[in-house]
């Protein structure tokens, strides 16, 4: 069984972090559930000093990792569990894709919300 805390995925997870770095993340959010936030900070203090225990999951993993090399004070809980009105959302985005999946950048590329540049992704929603 291929394990993510064996030498091998560790590497791999360590150069995914590293290239993600060279974006200079200013925050780092990670999938959790916003009341879980006081968690969330107490865990990354863990992680960042050594004393938390390993974890297979991806907020530990990918999440702290990368807030820690890039000296933030922690990562944001966003996931939100509000139930998405898909009908709602399709009437009043006239263009937007009718059906989820495929490529999400590349509906966004055509529709000239977004430009890829060498450094990396340039729209509204990327600040730049």
């Amino acid at each position: 069984m291929d394990d993510v805390l064996s030498d091998h995925r560790q590497r791999e997870l360590a150069e995914l972090v590293r290239h993600l770095g060279r974006y200079r993340p200013t925050e780092v959010c990670v999938e959790a559930p916003s009341e879980t936030q006081h968690e969330l900070d107490e865990a990354f203090a863990r992680f960042v000093s050594g004393e938390m225990e390993p974890r297979r999951d991806e907020i530990a993993q990918i999440g702290f990792r990368l807030a820690r090399d890039a000296g933030l004070p922690g990562v944001h809980a966003i996931d939100d569990r509000t139930p998405m009105r898909w009908d709602a959302w399709r009437a009043s985005s006239p263009g937007l894709p009718t059906r989820i999946g495929g490529s999400r950048v590349g509906w966004i590329e055509r529709s000239g919300q977004l430009k890829r540049s060498r450094n990396g992704l340039r729209g509204p929603r990327f600040g730049r």
